[in-house]
């Protein structure tokens, strides 16, 4: 909705008797869309929370290793749900946007850890543990480029954090531990697997999920010109600014739907 920089107001005028049954009914649809936005949100919500259940019972039943990670992951998955879900109440369609892209990249890193494993297995599980801390070692890399950019007077814990991330790095060193690829190569990889199942879903990865969702998404988090230059605009003089990005809520909850749905997915057909 574009408003007036000024005043906050949409208009400032006072409508005649027809105009006044055009607001009605406007007003009238308006609230029929926001009744049947609630109830969304609603089902939303409780589907999210029995997904989550679902998923996490079967995995504690026997807990491994590896499996800590995966509840902790399945967590993280579940709040950053129920956010989006809270922001989009509350009309906050940016910061959903923002969430919604850190979901997607949880989707995607765990569909790579994955990969090719159908049957739960001691040999399985040490697989995923192992990816697990391919994941973490580019993380700690991440990490140390960071942290030695800090300045020592403002910081100094600086060098104990440095020396730690030092010891995580040689000890995946010492156990020949590979640092995973970055998200674009590991959508790539999963192409070439196949990882969807269908030859009409290979390509998916790179050539729609990266670019359509995580790629499109990303621009809600770096706040780039594109972005920025949509929220502010000059009509014939007069200073406009967007209230929220242009995007359908619904659209941002079925895609949050869907992402928690398949991460669920993954694993209960793993622990089930």
């Amino acid at each position: 909705m574009l408003c007036d920089i000024a005043t906050e107001k949409t208009s400032n005028f006072k409508p005649q008797r027809t105009q006044r049954t055009q607001r009605c009914k406007e007003v009238k649809s308006k609230s029929i869309i926001n009744n049947n936005l609630s109830k969304h949100l609603k089902d939303a919500e409780e589907s999210v929370l029995e997904w989550h259940e679902d998923t996490f019972n079967a995995i504690k039943k026997k807990p491994r290793r590896s499996d800590l990670i995966v509840m902790g992951a399945l967590l993280v998955a579940r709040k950053h749900t129920l956010a989006i879900l809270a922001l989009i109440k509350e009309r906050h369609l940016l910061p959903a946007q923002a969430l919604l892209r850190v979901l997607i990249e949880l989707h995607i890193k765990f569909h790579w850890v994955m990969r090719r494993i159908k049957i739960r297995t001691v040999l399985n599980d040490k697989k995923i543990h192992s990816r697990l801390q391919q994941l973490d070692k580019r993380r700690v890399e991440d990490d140390k480029k960071l942290i030695k950019n800090l300045n020592e007077n403002r910081f100094p814990q600086k060098n104990k954090i440095i020396t730690e991330l030092d010891k995580q790095w040689a000890e995946y060193q010492r156990r020949r531990i590979k640092k995973s690829p970055d998200i674009a190569s590991i959508c790539q990889k999963l192409d070439k697997l196949a990882v969807l199942g269908t030859p009409n879903d290979k390509m998916s990865w790179a050539s729609v999920i990266y670019p359509e969702f995580y790629r499109k998404y990303s621009r809600a988090i770096h706040s780039d010109l594109g972005l920025i230059r949509k929220f502010v605009i000059n009509r014939k003089g007069k200073i406009l600014w967007y209230k929220d990005v242009e995007d359908d809520p619904k659209n941002i909850i079925e895609y949050a739907l869907t992402v928690f749905a398949d991460i669920n997915k993954l694993f209960l057909n793993y622990y089930k």
